[in-house]
């Protein structure tokens, strides 16, 4: 709140001509500011929703790898087949 509060101005959610901000994390840009106006506003829920959303976008994004190709291979369906798999496998080891 305290670099909030001092940078308020700087927090508006866009990029200026010679700012750089990496492209797959753009979305910070607003989402800080949602953070912040939350908790100054003691909205608790909205800040809770957003927050949620950010750790799941970190999670997602170590779930991609990028291939020889250099396009993104997307392994989170891959994560959660293995999961379901697992599981049914220690299903049938008890029966």
């Amino acid at each position: 709140m305290e670099t909030w509060k001092q940078y308020r101005n700087y927090f508006d959610g866009k990029l200026e001509k010679r700012e750089w901000f990496e492209t797959r994390r753009r979305y910070l840009l607003g989402d800080l500011v949602i953070l912040a106006r939350s908790l100054e506003e003691n909205n608790l829920k909205m800040y809770n929703k957003v927050l949620r959303s950010l750790r799941w976008k970190k999670i997602a994004g170590r779930l991609q790898l990028e291939n020889t190709s250099g396009r993104k291979a997307n392994l989170r369906w891959w994560w959660v087949i293995w999961v379901l798999f697992m599981l049914l496998r220690l299903l049938f080891q008890h029966t």
